[in-house]
């Protein structure tokens, strides 16, 4: 049987509205990894015909006034998508040594410091010693660590305080090209650490790993 729009129909019975948001398993492809959902209307559809368009896709014809009711796709679930902002980095790739050089500006050099287990002050002597050892081969790197560290003991401000120093390293994240982890002892349980990363990621920039030490 064809209706005036050329479309092979087949009739069958669909629950209303409110009982398909309330099945697990699509009532109409029978697909449990996806729940279908019709448009709110007054009263619920008791019956309605399946149609077959030429295009493949499947929609249901009210039989009332034979308007087509397309099932809306499901809800965007954030907590569905690849990267979560609330998952720690927990393996990066190595820095191309190469492509670091001739990158176009500074690399930001992200390394663990309140955690370190060998204390804040050998925590500052081994970022230095690692961005000595990536300017010596021609990588151009800002080291926050090696910067706020001084400023932090002469001044006697606590550089284990986010809510300082985040915002403050926060326009030279902006402004590097990219991010190289310092891969210190606890680089993956510092809470800095993984939220610089964060930052670079969401905005698109490379993030590596750099063996430490060597």
């Amino acid at each position: 049987m064809q209706d005036e729009h050329g479309l092979n129909l087949a009739k069958r019975e669909i629950p209303t509205a409110r009982e398909i948001q309330q099945q697990q398993e699509c009532p109409t492809c029978g697909d449990g990894d996806m729940r279908c959902k019709v448009r709110s209307v007054d009263k619920p559809v008791q019956t309605a015909t399946l149609s077959l368009g030429d295009d493949g896709m499947e929609i249901t014809v009210d039989e009332g006034n034979k308007q087509p009711v397309i099932p809306e796709p499901p809800e965007y679930d954030p907590a569905d998508v690849a990267f979560r902002r609330d998952a720690p980095v927990v393996e990066l790739d190595p820095v191309p040594l190469h492509d670091a050089r001739e990158a176009d500006g500074y690399w930001y050099l992200a390394s663990p410091y309140s955690k370190y287990p060998g204390g804040t002050a050998e925590a500052f002597e081994e970022v230095c010693r690692a961005a000595g050892w990536l300017i010596l081969r021609g990588v151009v790197v800002y080291a926050p660590i090696s910067h706020t560290h001084p400023i932090a003991v002469e001044s006697e401000i606590d550089l284990a305080d986010h809510s300082i120093w985040l915002p403050a390293d926060k326009p030279l994240m902006d402004g590097a090209c990219g991010l190289i982890v310092c891969e210190m002892e606890t680089w993956r349980d510092s809470y800095g650490v993984q939220e610089e990363i964060k930052v670079f990621m969401e905005a698109c920039k490379p993030v590596y790993g750099m063996r430490w030490p060597r």
